[in-house]
């Protein structure tokens, strides 16, 4: 049954973050050269003029079972086991492709103090030591990374060149693996790359409360064929599923998690 298989990951996931919890760090410091630029010019975050800024679709776990059950495939296990088979993605540390994204309660107060209310959380896909990661952009355009415990910002030039490694390198992977599944499957628009960044309207993402829930986005791939304001297909697509879950101090799962799934929050070049 789909229920039982998306509770299966969201399991695995909590499972994961006890491991972590339990493990001392033993990385150092991070390696990534990053700066704060208090004298930095604001720069707004680009606004989507071509209508594919995320728009995520909230499910309660009550609503989300009743679609599981009653419709076998749901957006959110398609995406999310499109992308277990089209990336393959591991547990281990190094490996290339994450199964979750986790967000410290810490990292997740800072990021919701850096932006407006009427702006959209915007994170941006990246390369760190060979591993897909995200970046986080404030209000201001200004970029961070994410750590276990704490958000550390970077300038301009350490991000145009950790954007250079991860389109050489990843990014260039990921569009050669979404133009294999549109020749696959004959769906699906191959004409312009993945995804590079991921847009999510705050007033879904103010739902999420650092001190209640365990944030986590759990990578997908868009399995539905519907095209963006410029008519490209929106198929095959990387994309992230927005989960909220109640853990208790042993990391077992108090109640059923919140889920959200994105219809198509991505913003690939040339769109």
């Amino acid at each position: 049954m789909r229920t039982i298989k998306l509770l299966r990951i969201i399991y695995l996931i909590t499972l994961m973050l006890f491991l972590i919890s339990c493990r001392k760090d033993k990385t150092g410091e991070i390696k990534d050269r990053a700066l704060d630029q208090p004298d930095q010019k604001a720069n707004a975050a680009p606004v989507d003029s071509n209508g594919d800024s995320i728009y995520i679709k909230k499910f309660d776990f009550l609503s989300l079972q009743t679609i599981l059950t009653t419709i076998p495939d749901t957006d959110v296990d398609k995406y999310y086991g499109k992308y277990s088979t089209t990336y393959k993605p591991h547990l281990g540390l190094g490996k290339k492709y994450p199964y979750s994204f986790d967000i410290a309660p810490s990292v997740g107060e800072e990021m919701k103090k850096m932006v407006k209310n009427n702006d959209s959380i915007r994170l941006i896909l990246t390369t760190r030591e060979n591993h897909l990661e995200i970046l986080f952009a404030d209000s201001n355009n200004n970029k961070y990374i994410i750590t276990e415990n704490a958000i550390k910002q970077v300038d301009e030039k350490v991000f145009k060149e950790m954007d250079n490694v991860f389109k050489t390198g990843i990014y260039d992977e990921m569009t050669k693996a979404k133009i294999g599944l549109v020749d696959s499957e004959q769906s699906g628009d191959k004409t312009y790359g993945n995804t590079t960044e991921i847009l999510i309207p705050y007033a879904d993402f103010s739902q999420y409360e650092p001190t209640k829930h365990t944030l986590s986005f759990l990578p997908g791939v868009l399995t539905n064929n519907n095209v963006n304001s410029n008519k490209k297909s929106k198929m095959h697509h990387l994309t992230l599923i927005m989960c909220l879950m109640e853990l208790s101090p042993n990391k077992a799962l108090k109640n059923p998690p919140i889920v959200f799934s994105d219809d198509f929050c991505l913003k690939p070049p040339g769109c």
